[in-house]
């Protein structure tokens, strides 16, 4: 998801400088959509969301309890909670079921705003033809391309830099103490 908005933000960066063959207004009305896409995802209600759920699968203690989760299976919550509540850091049956509850409010709220975008998106691309579609996809592609190798070097250099620098404590350590 990170990467996600990394992306469109890099696209509002360079999109006027790089899109001149799009006609001006399908690319303001995409710059809007894109600043609105990178608001909600890193709004507060988002996060919120996010946190809630970290928060839940942190109580449930996945790498323990292992439940039942997704591929469509149906799983009671409480009856679950009432076998295994010992494997988990929830202090009560209740507890559980309240903190998923809340979580699924939240979400409701997100996904409801996520389906606006989505229809909103849809909504835009139907306006572009496919010189406008291919020239602001591309740039967008070669943007992230251009960010991801830039990420991946400075990590290295990072690192590298790191292991010098322990290298040279290890060296005035072994010096110092013979």
């Amino acid at each position: 998801m990170k990467k996600t908005v990394v992306l469109l933000g890099l696209l509002l960066f360079g999109l006027e400088t790089e899109a001149q063959e799009v006609e001006k207004d399908n690319v303001a009305i995409f710059q809007e959509f894109v600043e609105e896409f990178v608001d909600f995802y890193a709004s507060d209600e988002y996060r919120s969301k996010e946190e809630c759920y970290d928060t839940f699968y942190d109580m449930i203690n996945l790498t323990v309890t292992k439940p039942p989760l997704g591929g469509g299976e149906q799983m009671d919550l409480g009856d679950w909670l009432t076998e295994n509540l010992a494997l988990t850091k929830f202090s009560s049956v209740e507890e559980g079921v309240m903190m998923l509850y809340r979580c699924g409010l939240q979400a409701d709220a997100v996904y409801q705003k996520m389906d606006e975008l989505d229809n909103k998106r849809e909504a835009i691309l139907a306006q572009l033809n496919d010189e406008e579609r291919e020239e602001i996809f591309i740039n967008i592609l070669y943007r992230y391309i251009v960010n991801e190798a830039y990420n991946k070097s400075k990590e290295r250099k990072e690192f590298s830099e790191s292991i010098i620098r322990n290298s040279d404590t290890t060296a005035q350590i072994k010096h110092s103490n013979p």
